[in-house]
């Protein structure tokens, strides 16, 4: 893949994100409906810049070889296991203050996370394994 088509889903998720914000404010939907755009623009375009910045860095050689340092690559894996456990931990001191306050819907969605969250890590794994 070529390094323009690379980066051009990144510029199509800045064209989203600019439609969203403009409908956003050209319409007059409910309040629900405007918070629901807001919330699905605002990872659309951070990925987006996010990505387009990282791969403008990778040109640049030192930084190159840096980022794919078998070390840095070893501590990320590792601070990445340790922040999802601590996301799980979290995750459900949220679960059992929203059951203790009696908020049942959050509950239950809190809980679905908790739950799907090791699915996920199985699934994924699985897969990265096949790669490898």
């Amino acid at each position: 893949m070529k390094k323009k088509n690379k980066n051009l889903i990144w510029y199509i998720g800045f064209g989203i994100a600019f439609a969203l914000i403009l409908l956003l404010f050209l319409t007059d939907f409910p309040d629900n409906v405007d918070t629901g755009i807001m919330l699905f623009t605002i990872p659309i375009l951070s990925v987006s810049y996010t990505m387009l910045m990282f791969n403008k860095m990778m040109r640049d050689h030192d930084f190159k070889v840096e980022v794919m340092d078998e070390r840095n690559i070893a501590i990320k894996e590792k601070a990445g296991s340790v922040a999802n456990y601590a996301t799980m931990f979290l995750l459900a001191c949220a679960t059992a203050l929203f059951v203790a306050l009696k908020y049942t819907l959050p509950a239950i969605v809190t809980g679905v996370i908790y739950v799907c969250n090791p699915l996920i890590i199985i699934v994924i794994t699985n897969k990265i394994e096949k790669k490898m």
